[in-house]
């Protein structure tokens, strides 16, 4: 069986900044998709947990960047 989320988000975790997308219903009944970004400070992080947490969303997904050195 299939399992829809309703409220998902997608993190992109860099070294000084995360790239947040978040998915939610819409007005319309249709979905709406908002993107930001957070710098990795406790103060931002925290912000990006409220904006979370204020959205509803019950479900993360995380990306690290990793860059590599020569």
């Amino acid at each position: 069986m299939d399992q829809v989320v309703e409220r998902p988000a997608g993190l992109d975790v860099h070294k000084a900044q995360v790239t947040a997308c978040v998915r939610v219903p819409g007005q319309d009944g249709g979905p709406r998709e908002e993107v930001r970004e957070f710098k990795t400070t406790v103060r931002e992080l925290l912000g990006l947990r409220d904006w979370l947490v204020g959205l509803g969303v019950t479900h993360v997904a995380m990306e690290e960047g990793v860059s590599s050195s020569v």
